[in-house]
């Protein structure tokens, strides 16, 4: 790109960031393809990409007049209007319930937009509910009431009345702050009491944390008199902002005023003089000193003085509101007569009757709810049960049947055979069993959300399944449908799945039984003992190893245990080990998988066999009831993770050979226990010879033969990469502007030791990430065998990480412990979209989110290097970078970036195969990627195949031929298979440019 077109880029994006939305439109439209297409990319990252044009308000008012029918929503009143858009009452003629409809002066403003998806993320009974967004309008809960603004002019609250609202405020606030957003305008007229609680409305101005796609600037929203002072000053608002502005409103409930009536007191707090907070006692001598004292604390000036959570405020309220509520202290008594004693005790009877159900009703209207929301992702069925509990205390309340109506559905539930007990059970929390009754059942309630299935009868036995119920729930007993002993059936039917590198699967599959759990040892002893070695009948396929074809006898020389009988890799003998007969046989090729069907009257399952049994959707679901994490293979069964159809196992404990052959090769499944989780969905290919200690299968009895496309090979796509051309220097450096960091203060804590091993110490700290007034957790190691200063690796794991939920049990440990061990300080940081800040399911991100996930993460990595020269035990000057799988493919965007790494570590590594996304195509960063590299990878690696993959990384890397170096170990996707090996090569590596430790 040559510097003219560059300069037109850069003015044109000044301009762009300057000029309102229609004005931007009409300059991107004059401007030339290239040029737009950078400057565009360019607003992508700054949350400005252009605006439809502007409506006319006038025009549209006259619109939306009574009768008039939008969408299904039928105008009825105009009930608000203020200077940003107007709100009408509504008819959805559909679902036949009133609405209210919310249009905003600028069509799709930044407003509009954000308002949508900050009420979106929200489920809560105290936030106005989103129902629709049509092209130029919102669709809301009608809620009906008075404003708190209002009901504060009437005249004076009873204290606890005004600790009711404002605890309900504070779980409102903490439900909003749980998913990341602030609301910046939270003020009385912004409240609605309603005869079922208090509603939060008008997210208009609300600021999603980690979103950057809808607010560039800092500019100064909300209302001034209830604004901190912090949002006064322009700085980037938190939840504590909105606490600030709590204060001022549960001080307004108290007093009947501000505390500086015709002022601001966050101005008054953001300026150099000093200013008194008053406290509400002043105004009202009921005020109890607690609430004194939470109000100064929540008017604080500085924001970490603050409460740290509004979930804490809720429970400060909630405690003062339990303490005011205490009955005053006995007085002794003197003389009573016993008839006194006996009335007396009788209306204690009824006043503690009294108070009881005052309390379930208390309970249900203000705990109940929050618990209800809280539990239902995960435990729905716990969810549903308190709901039942909370529906017999306030029959008919309207929020208990709003709840009921987005978490429950009503649904028919039938078995075959009919008469069967019907019971279900919390897929990711397994509690007790909850009986729903004897089938048929017509008009059922259950919740929503993945649940265990149970049916059991008499004569029948039980039976499992996984599944959630998107419709009629049919169940049957295996038996029931004909399935083979020890299978289960699935149905038939159109398969279609997208396969990483593969592409889209279709195939028509015929009906066919699986087996409900992996082959075991016992099973496959018969084979065995029945002369399944000496038998050629039973070896179908021919033999194909390094190109070369190899007769049934040269094979079977290969298929011998240690001591040289035939059998798997793992046996001793000729036979398993003691006590593991019903555990999976393991150690097993392709060949003796396929042989072993054969002997039983079956198949290997194809790929699409496979993952029809066990969809790649649930695998989030079922991984963590799966044997991933365990010590080593487990009795089948064992774990709880069943499939839809009532398999075991399929995901973890062994991996599974698949009928399908790709590339020289044939496809196993499922992941293994130690394995990375992703591999639950995503498919491993391996040699058909490979007897790799953690290779085993399961069988399928086809009810009709699969057809040929069904059973065909499959072919990868794959980039070429020869004649692939990274961007010029120009346009890297626009990426590089993208990717830019703000260097501010570190403000860096020590949050204690977690752990202390023979080792090392293993410290929690947090600093700021450097983008959207972010924290950035992370786990420093630090070694104790030498002494300071350490030399020091920053980490970037797998993508597993993406589904755990806790980071206080730290994936892919098995990658670096040995780095730890050899004396070197180590940084793990929780990046974004890992662990606990998971947002969005990894798989169904979009490009925009998928980049600005990458670009929030090479931030942090870059943050993590600042963090690690304030610490003065480190050397500076000596810092590496390890990345596993996507730690190692990003990390070629991330090392491109960041020039103070010595050396770099690549595992499990490669380009990606795919079509590229613009502003995160490794083939644009590699070449300038100029540190010493070290690459080691798996030669049956599916994910980054070796030929396709891994050498053309290594030829595009701009390091100098004698800095980089590339190791293949025998294994698949997984080169901590090889511990050994790689802890020999990564020290070694360490060791010659970040210097020898002794």
């Amino acid at each position: 790109m040559d510097s003219a077109i560059w300069s037109r880029i850069e003015q044109l994006y000044q301009a762009a960031l300057t000029c309102d939305p229609v004005e931007r439109t009409r300059l991107l439209e004059q401007a030339s393809s290239d040029v737009r297409r950078e400057v565009e990319l360019l607003l992508a990252q700054e949350g400005s990409l252009p605006d439809l044009t502007a409506w006319d308000d006038e025009v549209t008012a006259s619109m939306l007049v009574p009768g008039r029918v939008i969408g299904r929503y039928e105008i009825e009143a105009l009930i608000g209007k203020g200077g940003m858009g107007q709100v009408f009452r509504a008819r959805d003629t559909r679902l036949r319930r009133s609405v209210a409809i919310k249009t905003c002066r600028d069509r799709f403003s930044d407003r509009f937009e954000r308002e949508a998806r900050a009420i979106s993320a929200l489920n809560h009974p105290g936030i106005c509910t989103l129902y629709d967004v049509g092209p130029d309008y919102l669709v809301l809960e009608l809620v009906e009431g008075e404003t708190l603004a209002a009901r504060i002019r009437k005249g004076s609250l009873p204290v606890a009345e005004i600790l009711r609202i404002a605890s309900q405020i504070a779980e409102a606030l903490a439900e909003a702050h749980a998913h990341q957003i602030v609301h910046r305008d939270l003020k009385p007229s912004n409240v609605m009491l309603t005869r079922h609680g208090v509603k939060v409305l008008d997210f208009g101005l609300a600021k999603i944390l980690d979103d950057t796609g809808i607010t560039r600037t800092r500019a100064v929203m909300g209302t001034p008199a209830y604004m901190a002072p912090e949002q006064l000053e322009g700085r980037e608002p938190t939840a504590a902002t909105d606490l600030f502005s709590f204060g001022l409103v549960l001080y307004e409930m108290m007093a009947g005023k501000l505390p500086q009536p015709g002022a601001s007191l966050g101005h008054l707090l953001s300026t150099t003089a000093r200013t008194v907070i008053p406290a509400p006692s002043r105004e009202r001598p009921d005020v109890p000193a607690e609430l004194d004292r939470l109000i100064a604390s929540l008017l604080s000036k500085d924001p970490g003085m603050r409460p740290g959570a509004a979930s804490e405020v809720a429970s400060q309220l909630s405690a003062i509101a339990a303490k005011i509520a205490e009955p005053p202290p006995k007085s002794r008594w003197r003389s009573v007569s016993p008839a006194a004693v006996i009335v007396l005790a009788l209306l204690l009877s009824g006043g503690g009757w009294v108070y009881r159900q005052s309390e379930r009703r208390r309970w249900a209207q203000e705990d109940a709810i929050s618990q209800i929301s809280r539990l239902s992702a995960k435990q729905p069925l716990a969810a549903f049960l308190l709901l039942r509990k909370a529906e017999q205390i306030l029959p008919g309340d309207a929020r208990l049947a709003a709840l009921a109506e987005s978490s429950t559905r009503i649904t028919t539930v039938d078995s075959t055979p009919r008469a069967a007990k019907v019971e279900i059970q919390d897929y990711l929390a397994p509690g007790e069993w909850f009986s729903l009754g004897t089938t048929p059942l017509t008009n059922v309630r259950v919740p929503n959300g993945y649940l265990r299935w149970k049916i059991s009868k008499p004569g029948e036995g039980e039976f499992v399944v996984g599944a959630m119920a998107k419709g009629p729930v049919k169940l049957a007993f295996p038996a029931a449908l004909g399935a083979k002993s020890g299978t289960v059936p699935v149905p038939g039917g159109p398969f279609v799945s997208a396969i990483d590198f593969v592409g889209w699967l279709r195939y028509d599959l015929p009906a066919f039984d699986i087996d409900q759990f992996e082959v075991t040892n016992a099973r496959f002893q018969q084979f065995v003992d029945q002369g399944g070695y000496q038998k050629p009948g039973y070896w179908k396929e021919k033999f194909e190893k390094d190109g070369k074809t190899l007769s049934w006898q040269e094979a079977m020389d290969l298929f011998r245990d240690p001591t040289g009988r035939p059998g798997p890799s793992t046996w001793d003998g000729g036979h398993f080990l003691p006590g593991q007969g019903s555990y999976p046989v393991s150690g097993v090729s392709w060949y003796e998988a396929a042989a072993y069907a054969v002997f039983a009257g079956r198949s290997l399952p194809s790929i699409g066999q496979f993952f029809k049994a066990a969809p790649p959707d649930m695998a989030p679901f079922v991984i963590d009831q799966s044997n991933f994490a365990g010590p080593g293979l487990a009795k089948v069964g064992k774990f709880a993770g069943v499939g839809p159809w009532g398999t075991y196992d399929m995901a973890g404990n062994v991996r599974e050979w698949s009928l399908t052959a790709v590339s020289g090769g044939r496809f196993i499944l499922g992941g293994s226990a130690g394995s990375q989780t992703y591999e639950a969905a995503d498919p491993g290919v391996l040699p058909p010879f490979d007897r790799s200690r953690m290779n085993g299968f399961r069988t399928v009895y086809n009810r009709a033969p699969l057809s040929a496309e069904a059973a065909a090979p499959v072919s990868m796509h794959s980039r070429d990469f020869s004649t692939a051309k990274p961007v010029s220097d120009e346009v890297f450096q626009v990426y590089k502007t993208m990717y830019a960091y703000d260097q501010n203060p570190l403000n860096p804590k020590i949050d204690g030791i977690i752990e202390d091993a023979p080792s090392w110490t293993k410290q929690k700290v947090t600093f700021d990430a450097g983008y959207e007034n972010q924290r950035l957790e992370a786990y420093l190691f630090l070694p104790k065998n030498v002494h300071p200063p350490f030399q020091a690796v920053v980490f970037f794991p797998s993508a597993r990480v993406q589904f755990m939920a806790d980071s206080r049990t730290l994936g892919d440990m098995q990658f670096i412990d040995y780095v730890i061990k050899s004396g070197r300080a180590l940084i793990y940081p929780i990046y974004a979209g890992t662990y606990e800040r998971v947002t969005t399911r990894w798989d169904r991100a979009g490009a925009s989110e998928s980049l600005q996930l990458l670009i929030r993460r090479s931030k942090e990595v870059r943050r993590s290097v600042d963090y690690l020269r304030t610490r003065p035990e480190i050397d500076a000057a000596k810092v590496a970078y390890i990345g596993v799988s996507m730690g190692s493919a990003y990390g070629v965007i991330f090392t491109a970036l960041e020039d103070r790494f010595r050396a770099l570590v690549f595992l499990d590594g490669g380009l990606f195969l795919g079509p590229p996304m613009r502003g995160a195509d490794q083939v644009d960063f590699a070449p300038r990627v100029t540190k010493p590299v070290l690459l080691v990878n798996g030669r049956y690696d599916f994910t980054f195949s070796p030929n396709r993959s891994q050498d053309p990384l290594i030829r595009l890397l701009g390091t100098p031929d004698a800095d980089k170096r590339k190791v293949v170990l025998d294994t698949p996707h997984d080169v901590s298979q090889q511990k050994s090996a790689l802890s020999k090569e990564v020290l070694s590596w360490l060791d010659k440019y970040l210097g020898r430790i002794d």
